[in-house]
């Protein structure tokens, strides 16, 4: 059994010659550089993915510049300010009046109720 492992170690040695062995490791560290190096598919990998994050901010910060852009030549116009302010703000011209319509929910409820009471009236 001694023997048998003497002679495959002889011929594993025999195959590895210094400048196998140079070539072997040379390649071996290109491949892992390659891999793993500063600018190897790792780092690759991740700076795809950074693009993909900073380019997906980048569309909604534009589509946020829009929209304000948007306001702002909205309320560039005197009309359109006034009604901003008058319906977000609740302000009113000196003299007016202001008619509240009661929401679609309070008429139907105050419906409901006129007609209990004409049917309680009417037993």
């Amino acid at each position: 059994m001694k023997a048998f492992l003497r002679k495959t170690a002889e011929g594993f040695l025999s195959l590895v010659t210094p400048t196998r062995l140079a070539v072997i490791l040379i390649s071996s560290f290109f491949f892992w550089f390659l891999a793993f190096g500063d600018q190897g598919l790792y780092q690759l990998k991740e700076l795809m993915e950074m693009k993909s994050k900073l380019s997906l901010e980048q569309k909604k910060i534009n589509e946020e510049i829009d929209h304000i852009a948007k306001q702002k030549e909205i309320l560039s116009d005197p009309k359109k300010l006034e009604m901003v302010i008058r319906n977000e703000l609740g302000y009113i011209k000196p003299g007016e009046v202001v008619f509240e319509e009661k929401p679609a929910e309070s008429k139907k409820q105050t419906a409901e109720a006129e007609n209990d009471e004409v049917i309680k009236s009417a037993e």
